[in-house]
């Protein structure tokens, strides 16, 4: 399995983004299950993907779980509504995922060192996981990769250039055999700045569409 782009030949290492490559995201499916908690007034891009306030600071790993928890509570009157059900409404955005993208990963990773960078927080995390356990089964999510690098535990998040810079310095990656995939076009271009080459996936593209 390898590169339909031609141009890609010399690429040794893929670094994935997780939102809308590894896994669907249905940012509507929270807004609307905050909504049924009487959470309102949220706009798509006050959570994803240039987010602000408290959501911004759970991404960048500057509050933990609970520190959200409260911030919600705090910020939208959410008194009435359990962990439970605020943790449900936070995960909607992630679908079941898609086993065919695992089944490639996995046959990539006979040839390409591959790695995930993206800009998510510690609840998505263990929600992918579970994702993933109960539909492949097997081996864990982080499992298909060298390494994870999550904007949370970095303290920093994409399109800040340190985030690129750090994934360089600790994985090693030479920056010219190296593909950056990802579906929000601003992120690439820190990584192209560094002479990463990217490819953009767009809607109705998926990255099972980029080998052959």
């Amino acid at each position: 399995m390898k590169l339909r782009d031609t141009s890609l030949s010399n690429i040794e290492t893929i670094v994935f983004d997780m939102g809308n490559v590894l896994i669907d995201l249905d940012i509507p499916a929270t807004l609307r299950a905050f909504a049924d908690l009487q959470i309102g007034d949220l706009r798509e891009e006050d959570i994803h993907p240039q987010q602000r306030g408290f959501w911004l600071a759970y991404e960048l790993g500057q509050i933990d779980d609970r520190g959200f928890l409260e911030a919600i509570r705090a910020e939208y009157d959410a008194s009435g509504a359990t962990d439970g059900e605020i943790w449900a409404a936070w995960n909607a955005m992630l679908p079941a995922i898609d086993p065919r993208r695992y089944a490639l990963i996995e046959e990539l990773s006979t040839r390409y060192r591959l790695f995930v960078l993206s800009n998510t927080n510690p609840q998505h995390i263990e929600h992918i996981k579970k994702l993933v356990a109960e539909i492949i089964g097997g081996k864990g999510f982080e499992a298909y990769f060298e390494r994870c690098f999550y904007s949370h535990e970095l303290l920093l998040r994409k399109p800040d250039p340190a985030i690129y810079r750090r994934v360089e310095r600790e994985s090693g990656i030479d920056p010219e055999t190296t593909l950056f995939i990802d579906d929000n076009a601003c992120n690439l271009l820190p990584a192209k700045a560094l002479h990463w080459k990217t490819h953009h996936l767009t809607a109705g593209e998926t990255i099972v569409d980029l080998f052959e």
